[in-house]
């Protein structure tokens, strides 16, 4: 063979053996990578599911620390009510303290008062005793003076009973004595004759009364009237009087009878259609 073509052949074979010791190595080393890239993933996925679970053991943790906070921030709400309402409550009852110090003292106030009252009264009472023991005494000492004072009162009345009396007769005798010198002024008749005769009109002032009262004469079935006015005013038994009413001209009434306040007098109508009422005007000018 030729040289070169051994050398060649020597450099194939020396190749070749080399060659194949870069197959056997590639092959271990191809398998080594294979087994290295498997364990690779493999770690990566446990890597993976290692990331994940820690992940949603953190978004755990975080939701419950959330929750947590919230509840810390409810709980801090609530106790900041409950403080207020506390703080109301103390407030009140610092209020209702000072109110009952304050009745305290007024009760203390008071109790002084009454004791102050109590002793006041006591004293009174002491003093009034004495003063009912005294009083009794005065009644019966002032008993005795009303019996005699009511004696020389029933004395007195019937004194001034029999003055006036005395004074009611004289005035009715100088009433009687008036009609008289009256009548015999007119026509020289006494007060007997003026009484039987027709009556007359007084010619002194006007006296001015009204009708109290009118009523039928049981006797005569005529109208009869109290008037006003009776001899204390000059009024005179068959004296003629004018009823009015308002100015107008009702009728006459002639004195039957004289008492030193009233007088009753019988009224004539004179045949007109009109009536006396209670409260006309009875005037003795028939003008």
């Amino acid at each position: 063979m030729h040289v070169v073509t051994k050398i060649f052949v020597v450099l194939a074979a020396i190749l070749s053996v080399f060659l194949s010791a870069l197959v056997i190595s590639y092959s271990v080393n191809a398998d080594r990578i294979t087994q290295d890239y498997v364990n690779a993933v493999a770690r990566v996925k446990e890597l993976e599911d290692s990331a994940a679970t820690r992940g949603l053991a953190q978004a755990t943790e975080v939701a419950e620390r959330k929750a947590a906070e919230d509840r810390v921030k409810a709980e801090q709400e609530a106790l900041r009510r409950q403080i207020g309402e506390l703080q109301d409550r103390l407030a009140d009852a610092i209020r209702t303290a000072r109110t009952l110090q304050d009745g305290n003292d007024r009760v203390s106030a008071l109790s002084a008062q009454l004791t102050a009252t109590n002793e006041t009264l006591t004293a009174l009472v002491t003093k009034l005793r004495v003063d009912a023991d005294d009083s009794r005494k005065a009644q019966v000492d002032t008993a005795k003076r009303n019996a005699d004072l009511e004696k020389a009162i029933a004395d007195l009345r019937r004194t001034y009973e029999a003055a006036e009396n005395e004074k009611r007769l004289v005035r009715e005798q100088l009433a009687e004595a008036r009609a008289q010198i009256e009548a015999l002024r007119q026509g020289g008749a006494t007060i007997g004759a003026a009484s039987s005769s027709e009556p007359f009109e007084y010619s002194g002032p006007t006296i001015s009364g009204r009708i109290e009262e009118i009523s039928t004469d049981p006797a005569t079935g005529g109208l009869i009237a109290k008037i006003s006015v009776g001899s204390n005013d000059n009024v005179r038994e068959n004296m003629k009087m004018a009823i009015r009413r308002d100015n107008e001209f009702v009728g006459n009434l002639v004195v039957v009878k004289a008492d030193l306040k009233w007088a009753i007098g019988r009224i004539d109508l004179l045949g007109r259609s009109v009536e006396a009422k209670v409260g006309d005007a009875v005037q003795s000018s028939l003008n």
